[in-house]
């Protein structure tokens, strides 16, 4: 027979419990301890090979915990991972050191979607921050006139640090959507695609 615990300590577990999923951050600020799910977009995907070349490599990463890709030979993977032990910047440079089946290496992406771009002073504010990302990412206009871009990752310099390197997802959804000084407070829609059934 297992002893039952009484009501008080009861109480106290499941705080401790409710309370487990936040990590104290070094800026006093609170962040929950949650997975992150990205759609990476991949061009040079030919085959079902490269498919699983790519799946592959970015679930050898530390911090991932499931890569979806879409059908045989869809151009994308959805990745969950961890963000305060991997970046989707290292994510994206695990598709680029993925094999490449057919020459060129590989290359992830994010599709962005900014709808107010091209409203007042927007334009500006969004390519000074885009541009400071630079040594980064590539930025490829889609479509100025309705704020979608693809967010191309070069690849990380060799020999970085333990932990998330280069762009993270909070670090992309804040510069856009944070006021200032800490963003430039523009909503910010990033691409997912649907998993197939």
């Amino acid at each position: 027979m297992i002893p039952s615990l009484s009501s008080d300590v009861n109480s106290r577990l499941l705080l401790i419990f409710s309370l487990a999923p936040f990590l104290h951050a070094g800026d006093k600020e609170w962040v929950r301890a949650r997975p992150a799910r990205v759609t990476l977009y991949v061009s040079g995907v030919e085959c079902p090979g490269c498919t699983y070349a790519v799946s592959y490599a970015i679930s050898q990463l530390k911090g991932v915990g499931e890569v979806v890709s879409g059908q045989m030979v869809d151009d994308f993977v959805n990745v969950t991972f961890d963000p305060r032990i991997v970046s989707v910047h290292q994510l994206a440079h695990a598709v680029f050191d993925a094999p490449a089946l057919h020459g060129m290496p590989y290359q992830a992406s994010l599709k962005l979607d900014i709808p107010d771009y091209s409203k007042d002073d927007n334009a500006g504010r969004v390519d000074a921050l885009l541009q400071g990302w630079a040594d980064w990412a590539e930025v490829e206009v889609v479509d100025r006139s309705r704020g979608r871009f693809t967010l191309k990752f070069r690849p990380l310099k060799p020999g970085g640090a333990a932990g998330p390197q280069g762009l993270s997802l909070d670090k992309i959804i804040e510069a856009f959507t944070a006021p200032a000084p800490r963003g430039i407070g523009l909503r910010l829609e990033i691409a997912a695609e649907k998993e197939p059934m």
